[in-house]
């Protein structure tokens, strides 16, 4: 152990009901068992006002989502995902700046993966394999009045494209 420390782990009960552990440092990610679900509860009441609060001002909210090519292997899959997530944020930030002075839009993007069950012929590898196929969720929240609905959505499409295709992988047009 460590010199004057106590070293035991015990769970504190609360007159609530409540429980809590003491004796343990906490990592307070989103993908830890213990600390991730008030993480993601946290992070899931932040988006919940924000979104309120631009539907309630007169913005829109767009939830988008991308795909991608799943032929390569399940770390290429990942890596292209990513790679297309940050350049739709980098597009969006050099978007917003642009606008000067008019509102921002605000985002939030995602890599979710599915897995399979059967077996597919990987095309980079040539081998057959149960693979991930990752693909991304962009939540946008477009301010009030927006007007530039359409130059955005090209913005953002050819961004995700861009970004996937630097990391090797491929869109469908």
């Amino acid at each position: 152990g460590v010199p004057g420390m106590d070293n035991r782990v015990s769970i504190r009960v609360r007159s609530n009901g409540s429980t809590s552990v003491t004796g343990i440092q906490t990592c307070k990610s989103i993908g830890c068992n213990w600390c991730g679900p008030q993480q993601r509860a946290k992070k899931a009441d932040d988006i919940s006002l924000a979104t309120t609060e631009n539907t309630r001002r007169g913005g829109v909210n767009v939830f988008i989502t991308f795909t991608h090519s799943p032929d390569g292997t399940t770390d290429e899959n990942i890596r292209a995902t990513y790679a297309g997530i940050s350049s739709v944020k980098k597009a969006i930030k050099n978007f917003n700046y642009k606008r000067g002075s008019e509102e921002k839009v605000g985002m939030l993007g995602v890599m979710e993966a599915t897995f399979s069950t059967q077996k597919r012929l990987c095309k980079t590898t040539g081998k057959f394999g149960i693979y991930v196929h990752s693909h991304g969720h962009v939540l946008s929240m477009l301010p009030p009045n927006f007007d530039a609905y359409d130059k955005f959505k090209k913005i953002v499409e050819a961004a995700w494209r861009r970004g996937v295709k630097q990391a090797g992988s491929w869109c469908f047009e």
